[in-house]
């Protein structure tokens, strides 16, 4: 072999460089609506992490489950939990963890009605029997002013002659069942609290001769 021995020589193999006419025809094929469906794929992803930022910034209340009479016993069946935003005022409502043990309402409650805190009273503050029913015109009745909770005296007229048979009577229902006054023409009623002598002397009343109510002056008395 002629010459001197053979050097190995290395070779090195280029790298091609991106073709700028392949990278041109790929952005050509981009079209408004190609960046029109990106938008909206990053809207919806912006509200999707939005709605899962705001989960557990809600509140819970507790609302009437059923028609609820003044009187009734609060527990399960009786109410039922209502989820609010985060920003509702609370102040007057009752939450959710409210104990409800030997509860009552104090007035009727509609069904789905939140539970307000002038509601709730002890159980023990509607003994079973104690309720009356006063049959009476409104304008025998503070001029159908009446409202839930009010305290009445109970004034029977017989041959032009009147005298108080009962004082400071609650009023536990009423024909509107919002807490309002009630409004209505002809005879009506009003469901009071009374005790064994109360309750014997105002039936006696009624059916003696007319009967008017009035707000007792323990009523002023309360609210002054």
């Amino acid at each position: 072999m002629r010459g001197g021995p053979l050097v190995p020589t290395v070779g090195f193999v280029s790298t091609p460089r991106p073709d700028r006419t392949v990278l041109r025809a790929l952005l050509a094929r981009v079209t408004p609506s190609h960046l029109l469906t990106v938008a909206a794929a990053l809207a919806a992803f912006i509200l999707v992490v939005g709605l899962l930022h705001q989960q557990g910034q809600t509140q819970e209340i507790l609302a009437a489950a059923t028609d609820l009479s003044a009187g009734d016993r609060l527990g399960p069946g009786a109410v039922r939990v209502v989820v609010l935003p985060a920003d509702t005022d609370l102040a007057a409502l009752v939450p959710a963890d409210h104990d409800l043990t030997e509860v009552a309402v104090s007035r009727p409650v509609a069904a789905g009605a939140p539970l307000r805190g002038t509601d709730l009273q002890p159980l023990d503050t509607h003994p079973a029997g104690s309720r009356l029913s006063i049959p009476v015109e409104p304008e025998r009745a503070v001029g159908g002013q009446l409202r839930l909770l009010d305290r009445i005296d109970v004034i029977s007229v017989v041959d032009g002659s009147a005298r108080v048979v009962a004082a400071g009577l609650l009023v536990v229902d009423l024909p509107a069942a919002d807490g309002g006054p009630f409004v209505a023409s002809g005879p009506w009623y009003v469901v009071v609290e009374v005790d064994a002598e109360e309750a014997l002397a105002v039936a006696v009343a009624i059916d003696a001769g007319a009967v008017q109510l009035a707000r007792s002056a323990e009523q002023g008395e309360e609210q002054s």
